[in-house]
């Protein structure tokens, strides 16, 4: 509260210092982010000079003042461009969409990120959302396509289930390693969405036994690569640049490979900084949408038996929700966008590091990255070479999670082994922002008084 005073005590000293200054908005070499005015503060004023420093500044720390004492919601900054601008004045309360500010808007600029989130935006939203409906209508005219990609997920899955069976009717005796080997094998094959599904089953050890979750832990970091090739192809089609003018690679081959995309090691030529280069699987989302759909199909059936039950159980939301979810992860701008408000707000915290983004560099299908050293916290033997208290590693963890979820609302929501690193200075770092969530205010008070 002290703070927010002294914030709102500044900007009225500098505005009374410049009040009788006109200005302009400061643009960046692509958009100029122009916010609203507060009707009881900040009235229309005359454009003829540049704006001051001090100005902006004050400007800043009262909106900043008023939106965090204030519980009425806030449009969304307003974009103005500098060839539609008259001399003679700007609209201070024209509005635009509220992920517009997502499409590209990520030229390192300080503005763009904070201040989108901060008018109302709550988690960074993909340019083009999951819509089952608009998928039901495409691809219910393509049978054969729906029809084929279901022999192809029924058939390693069958097998599997088949081999479980036939061990249990059988007795056979320590058979269950192998049988997780085996779903490990099926599900890494099967594209974007199943290896998800099959990432989500890996944390749940209430529902399957401790051998297949330690196989199916295996899918978060090392599925299936596809071909080098391909990767440096998507990079110079997505960035508009010959590769081999931007980067150099360290290791030939990628350094890692989950569900949506693999990473390599890299060297920017401009600067020689070290990066991770994460690139998306070709037909990603073409192949997400078919398993979707399929999903969504099947789980219609299973609502309809659970009707007959008398159960109200709705699987197909759960297939609608994780659909929403798998969409924001395959665009890289909202994971992009998304890292940059995480560093805001909790890089400060001790012992916690955040990588930085290149946001020229990153694209939906390109996300390029500060490089980290680091391992697990489940490798014991790096955790021993260092000297690092894994129960102070462990504490930092908790100690973020819970500021996430109960301070600020804006929490990771993807926290398995493959996005924790241990750095070898003894900081937690924080990867893949794709998956994140928000906790409203109420739903916070309800966790402090639970």
């Amino acid at each position: 509260m002290i703070t927010s005073i002294s914030s709102w005590a500044l900007a009225l000293v500098l505005l009374s210092a410049e009040s009788s200054s006109a200005f302009v908005m400061p643009t960046s070499s692509t958009h100029s982010i122009l916010r609203d005015s507060q009707p009881t503060q900040l009235n229309a004023v005359t454009v003829e000079k540049e704006e001051s420093a001090r100005l902006i500044k004050a400007k800043r720390l009262l909106e900043q003042f008023t939106e965090e004492n204030s519980d009425v919601g806030v449009a969304p900054p307003a974009i103005v461009r500098p060839d539609t601008a008259t001399s003679s004045s700007f609209d201070l309360t024209a509005e635009v969409p509220d992920n517009l500010w997502a499409n590209g808007f990520l030229d390192g600029s300080d503005v763009v990120t904070r201040y989108a989130f901060r008018r109302g935006v709550k988690i960074a939203e993909p340019l083009v959302k999951y819509d089952p409906i608009a998928a039901e209508k495409l691809l219910f005219r393509q049978p054969t396509k729906w029809f084929v990609r279901n022999v192809q997920i029924a058939g390693p899955l069958g097998l599997w289930a088949a081999g479980v069976v036939w061990d249990l009717a059988l007795g056979v005796p320590n058979n269950r390693r192998k049988r997780a080997i085996q779903l490990q094998k099926a599900i890494s094959g099967l594209g974007p969405a199943i290896i998800k599904a099959g990432q989500a089953l890996a944390s749940r050890p209430d529902l399957l036994p401790s051998e297949y979750l330690e196989e199916l832990q295996k899918l978060q970091d090392d599925v299936p690569r596809f071909s080098n090739e391909l990767a440096l192809a998507t990079v110079e089609e997505e960035l508009g640049v010959d590769f081999d003018s931007v980067f150099e690679l360290e290791q030939e081959e990628p350094v890692a490979a989950a569900s949506i995309g693999q990473v390599y090691k890299a060297r920017l030529k401009a600067n020689g900084d070290l990066v991770a280069l994460k690139i998306q699987r070709p037909r990603c989302e073409e192949i997400i949408s078919l398993d979707l759909y399929i999903l969504r199909w099947w789980s219609g059936i299973y609502n309809g038996i659970f009707r007959l039950l008398n159960r109200d159980i709705n699987v197909q939301s759960i297939i609608d929700d994780f659909g929403e979810l798998i969409y924001r992860e395959i665009d890289y701008i909202a994971e992009a966008a998304n890292a940059q408000r995480f560093n805001e707000l909790y890089a400060g915290i001790t012992d916690v590091f955040v990588p930085k983004v290149y946001s020229d560099l990153t694209t939906r299908k390109v996300l390029t990255m500060e490089w980290v050293d680091g391992f697990r916290l489940t490798d014991s033997s790096s955790l021993a070479k260092y000297d690092l208290d894994r129960r102070k590693l462990v504490d930092t963890l908790v100690q973020c999670s819970l500021r996430q979820i109960l301070e600020n609302g804006f929490f990771h929501a993807d926290p398995h082994a493959g996005n924790l690193l241990a750095c070898s200075d003894g900081r937690l770092c924080y990867l893949d922002f794709g998956m994140m969530s928000y906790a409203e205010r109420a739903q916070r008070n309800g966790f402090l008084l639970a």
